[in-house]
């Protein structure tokens, strides 16, 4: 029901003609990192359309730049199993109507090839969400750093 609620919330802040607050704007971001979450737990990869731009690009450390939808879509899909859970926490939502960063942390449970074995991941990230023709913000750069 949560998830419904949020939809509709994001269907109607999103509409072409209005132009949200920046209140608005955070949790329509809120709602775009939850469906990040709803991800990692029912691996349905094609969420990750609604969230990521077209021209998206994804920086993990230790990895070449990945730039566009589908190239990340593929990367998420080589890990995505061994991914248990994923929580984030923004610390910061700033910026323009059309062009937002948010500044976070995520923690990440992570299956290891050792069964019955897990660690826990956790980054610090910087995103940057632009809204398109159609209103929706999406994830155009998500850059992330290990926490030791």
């Amino acid at each position: 029901m949560r998830f419904l609620t949020a939809t509709c919330l994001l269907l109607a802040l999103t509409g072409c003609t209005h132009t949200p607050s920046l209140e608005e704007a955070k949790a329509l971001i809120h709602l775009q990192n939850e469906k990040l979450h709803t991800v990692a737990a029912t691996k349905n990869l094609a969420l990750l359309r609604e969230v990521y731009a077209e021209d998206a690009w994804f920086m993990a450390p230790g990895l070449a730049p990945v730039h566009g939808r589908d190239s990340i879509i593929a990367l998420w899909s080589d890990g995505l199993e061994k991914i248990v859970s994923m929580h984030s926490e923004s610390l910061e939502i700033s910026g323009t109507p059309d062009v937002l960063y948010e500044i976070g942390v995520v923690r990440n449970v992570i299956r290891t090839d050792t069964p019955d074995s897990v660690v826990v991941h956790k980054a610090k990230y910087t995103n940057v969400w632009k809204r398109d023709a159609a209103g929706v913000y999406r994830l155009t750069v998500d850059i992330f750093n290990r926490i030791d």
